[in-house]
């Protein structure tokens, strides 16, 4: 029986796991390091060239294969649209309530509601990027889950609102792929691409990694520049986002990874 052995890109575990992530890495990866080249007036040192022109050559033949699809983030405006009416519609909802004088019981009630679940009605976090508007709704349904609110909702008529709001809240998790993993079968020949790169970022990375000497200070912040698209990375299919919404309200996994001095 052969000896396993294991390869130092093999450690390296990548954020993107579909075509059009991979791409958008890669792309990043590329532009990143033409900047440090332009920025500093320093080529980079020939392992790390060369990786990088590997990576150049097997990206082009991925982006023959699988342009990058663009009717994702159509599902994302158009859930989008829907969550943001559903939160507003919801808070409009209460603001009716709360023009009832204090000591109304009704107002009250809404107005104890809205303070949970808005603080000092700050509703900005529609116009944040998809996959964080999610998480602040999240938030909000957790308190009323957690807090019981519901019933009051109710007993001021809002169920069909809260309903609303939590079929459009599942909906949008999905469109964003904060519940649902979003992966779609992809022909043998984009897998097969898909894969090539994938490793040629791995092994870019690992060189990049592997030049940082202790002795030249110069190198963690080549590598620190080399690798930000990596430490910084957000899918392009959780950044879409909008640039309009019908709500009356608004006009509204980033990969964690070591420092590359530890991947090695």
């Amino acid at each position: 029986m052969a000896d396993r052995f294991y390869r130092p890109e093999d450690l390296v575990t990548l954020p993107v796991r579909d075509a059009v992530g991979t791409l958008a890495l890669s792309a990043q990866l590329v532009t990143a390091a033409a900047h440090y080249e332009k920025t500093t007036a320093v080529p980079l040192p020939a392992p790390l060239s060369h990786a990088l022109d590997v990576l150049r050559v097997i990206r082009a033949e991925l982006e023959v294969v699988q342009p990058p699809a663009a009717s994702i983030p159509a599902k994302i405006r158009s859930a989008d649209s829907v969550e943001d009416n559903a939160v507003a519609a919801f808070a409009d909802w209460l603001h009716a309530f709360m023009r009832l004088p204090l000591g109304n019981q009704a107002g009250d009630a809404a107005r104890g509601i809205f303070a949970e679940c808005f603080g000092d009605g700050d509703l900005s976090f529609l116009k944040l990027k998809p996959l964080k508007e999610w998480a602040e709704v999240e938030a909000r349904l957790k308190v009323i889950a957690s807090k019981n609110l519901a019933p009051k909702i109710e007993a001021l008529g809002g169920k069909p609102i809260l309903d609303h709001l939590e079929l459009a809240h599942r909906a949008y998790g999905v469109a964003v792929g904060a519940t649902v993993v979003l992966l779609q079968e992809a022909p043998p020949a984009v897998r097969i691409k898909t894969n090539a790169v994938q490793k040629a970022i791995r092994v870019y990375v690992v060189r990049v990694s592997g030049s940082i000497d202790d002795l030249d200070p110069e190198s963690e912040a080549r590598a620190e520049a080399l690798l930000k698209p990596l430490t910084e990375w957000v899918s392009p299919v959780r950044e879409a986002k909008h640039e309009t919404t019908t709500s009356p309200a608004a006009t509204t996994t980033t990969a964690t990874t070591t420092s590359p001095a530890a991947v090695k």
